[in-house]
């Protein structure tokens, strides 16, 4: 049983109350799966709560990713991988954000399937993918 990680747009997603995805959500840890949020999604979704200055939003973000979990960027082979992913794009000519290579990255070392709606992470070779808005 494969892992998932959720992608920035998905947890924005579940913050809106998306009931499909709350659904898949629970389906795959009623599984036995593990569903988790990356550091950079986290950062990403933290800072922007921290901008709106909203406690009762940011309350409820915190609660989800205490049942989640959140993946780190821990270990060199994540780097390794940014590195070896962003030079692979480079020469293609179809670099992403580095901000997304490192969550490619972190999904590919941990074995977790990214979860996410941005079609942009299909350039990134072996990444698993699933969207669960559709």
């Amino acid at each position: 049983m494969p892992g998932y990680t959720l992608d920035t747009d998905i947890v924005i997603a579940l913050l809106k109350g998306d009931i499909r995805l709350l659904t898949r959500i629970q389906t795959a840890q009623a599984s036995g799966a593990s569903v988790s949020i990356g550091a950079l999604p986290y950062c990403e979704i933290l800072r922007g709560f921290e901008k709106l200055g909203n406690p009762v939003k940011l309350a409820a973000f915190q609660a989800h990713c205490q049942s989640f979990g959140v993946l780190l960027v821990d270990s060199l082979s994540i780097l390794v991988r940014a590195a070896r992913i962003w030079a692979d794009l480079s020469v293609k000519g179809m670099l992403l954000e580095d901000a997304d290579i490192l969550i490619a990255a972190t999904a590919l070392e941990k074995g977790c399937v990214l979860v996410t709606d941005d079609s942009d992470f299909q350039r990134v070779p072996g990444l698993g993918l699933e969207n669960w808005l559709v």
